[in-house]
Order: C-alpha cells, then structure tokens, then sequence
C-alpha cells in the first residue's frame, strides 16, 4: 500500500512538473541529489539495519545511537552546506549553491529519523508505514506542483525531500520518543559495529554504482544531458520500485526472526529467486520495445532524447530485480561481512 500509493503519485507530480520544468533544472537538482545521497552514507553507517538485527538492544542503547546520529547529522549538514561553493565551481554551475544549501537541512532531518524510523520496521508495523508514506507523498506533491505553478522554477525540485525529511523525523519521533544524551554513545554502537560496518562498506559500494554515472555525466556532459538521463533511469527503476521494493523493505525485519535458521533462509531465498526471473526477463523484453510510447506517456515530447538512453538501461532490469532481493539474506544471516565482500 505505501510503495504504490508512493509511486502513483509520484509519477504524477513528475509528470506535472516534467512539464513545467526544463531537463536543465532537473539535471542541476540531481546533481545536488547525487552528492547529498554520499553524505547520507555517512550519517546512517549501516545502523538501519543492525538495529532491526540484534534483538538485544535496550531503550538506553537506541537513545544513544540516536544522539550519535543526530551529531553526526549536524555536523555533516553543516560540512555539506560549507561544500556547496566547491560543488558549484566543479560543475561550473553557480545554482548549485543555493540548492545545496537547501537540501543541507534535509541531510540534517534524514539523519535524526535514522532510529525512530527504523524502530517502525524493527516492530514490523508495516501499516503505520503506509499511512505514514501517503499523506507525506500528498503534501509534499501538492506543495511542489504549487510551487512550480508560482513560478519557484528550480527551488521546486527542493521542496519535496525538505519537508518529507521532515515530516518522517517529526512523526517518527512522536511514536517512538528518544532522550538526547550528550555523549557519543560509542558503548552502544560497539554493541552492532562489526554488523554495521558490514552493511556500511556495502552501502558505499553501493552508492558508486548507483550514482557514479550522473556524477561523470553531469561533468563532462553537462547539466542537460544529464537531465535527459535521470529521466530515464528513474523511468527504468519504477519496476524495481513496483516488484522488488514492495518486497526488500519487510524482508529483513520478518527474515531477521529466522536468523539462526540458514536452511530456512536459503529456501526462502531461493524462491524468491525463481519468482523474480520469472517475472525480470519478459519484463525487460516489454520495456525494451515500448521505449517510445512509455518516454511519450509520463514524461511528454520535449523529453524524446532519452529514449535510446532508456532502452539500453531497460535490458539491465532482469538482473536488476534477481540481485535486489539477496541483500536482506546477507543480513539477516548475520553476515554483512560477505555482503560488502
């Protein structure tokens, strides 16, 4: 329920705002988003997941990687937004600057919510979640359609993850309240270190081969080009997004139960397998030949120079969702060790 109604309307204000702004601004925002998605590494270092895996943690031990990760979040907000000059002179692009320094304060939030939001998934309450996910995605959709029709031109693309980091930190820790301790907490997180380091390294490698092709893009090819190509790779991940990632988020919370039964969870595993190749390989055939008309449909006319692009990226979803799924095994096999390896 939360990841369609999530991506209905998602593609929906995409849609409205694809029409309303140019590839340029686009480009220019996903940049800033690249960028700030490496930072996010660092204020999460693989807690999200080594809190939902060890079952031994105490309310004292959350309330101190909370307040580790809320002065880390800071501090990575304030080095983020004093970055925002160097990131604009490497791209020669001087807007960079205040959309940086905008999305610093969403850098700050996503860090704070790290354990009240993940304490949702820990507990399993899927519901919440997506009531949760919804009336954000409401909001957050309607300000920026507002916004883009008042003519905010490139600030539009800003307003989203500001107020929805903002919105999860709020209503996450009204649910699952935490005392902010003034001190590093270091004898807590000693508890899930070597789980989360694991899955940090993972996320790092991660983070590259995901985003290090708009990264070089938005360099040597520039802001449009680029624009071009963060519209077709987000139209070839709403499959991931409409399968796989229905799927990951509850894995690792409801397979952690199972962690100390590896029979079990390479069953599991392996139908899981059959299911998404089952479904991958058709899915890529499909996409590859209606490039044309799927481009046309969400993203409209001005947008036809990423269809080659979004075809080539098509041929990659088969493997795209096979791979997506086996990270939650890692996991919740207590073994983020061979996962980063």
């Amino acid at each position: 329920m939360a990841l369609y109604s999530s991506i209905l309307i998602s593609l929906f204000v995409t849609a409205v705002l694809a029409r309303l702004l140019s590839p340029d601004e686009f480009g220019i925002v996903a940049i800033a988003t690249v960028i700030i998605n490496f930072f996010n590494l660092f204020t999460n270092i693989g807690f999200s997941a080594a809190i939902i895996q060890n079952k031994e943690l105490t309310q004292k031990d959350l309330s101190h990687i909370y307040s580790f990760t809320l002065w880390m979040g800071l501090g990575l907000s304030v080095l983020f937004f004093a970055s925002s000059w160097s990131i604009a002179r490497y791209y020669h692009n001087f807007q960079l600057i205040a959309i940086c320094q905008l999305l610093a304060v969403s850098l700050f939030f996503s860090s704070a919510a790290i354990v009240p939001n993940t304490l949702f998934f820990r507990d399993k309450n899927f519901k919440f979640i997506a009531y949760r996910t919804f009336f954000i995605q409401v909001i957050t959709g309607l300000l920026a359609i507002s916004a883009a029709l008042a003519g905010a031109g490139l600030y539009t693309l800003t307003i989203q993850p500001i107020v929805s980091s903002l919105l999860i930190y709020l209503v996450s820790l009204k649910k699952y309240p935490q005392q902010i301790h003034f001190t590093s907490g270091f004898q807590s997180i000693r508890k899930i270190w070597n789980y989360s380091m694991g899955q940090f390294l993972f996320n790092l490698v991660n983070y590259f081969t995901r985003n290090l092709d708009k990264l070089l893009i938005g360099k040597y090819m520039g802001m449009n080009p680029l624009g071009y190509y963060e519209k077709s790779y987000r139209l070839m991940m709403l499959p991931l997004q409409n399968i796989t990632y229905v799927i990951t988020p509850v894995m690792h919370p409801i397979l952690s139960d199972y962690q100390n039964d590896k029979e079990r969870l390479a069953q599991a595993h392996e139908r899981i397998i059959r299911l998404l190749a089952f479904i991958g390989f058709p899915l890529s055939t499909l996409l590859y030949f209606g490039a044309d008309e799927l481009v046309l449909l969400f993203f409209g006319s001005q947008w036809t120079a990423s269809i080659p692009v979004f075809r080539i990226l098509s041929l990659t979803v088969c493997l795209q969702l096979i791979l997506s799924s086996s990270g939650a095994f890692y996991q919740a096999g207590n073994d983020t060790r061979n996962l980063f390896i």
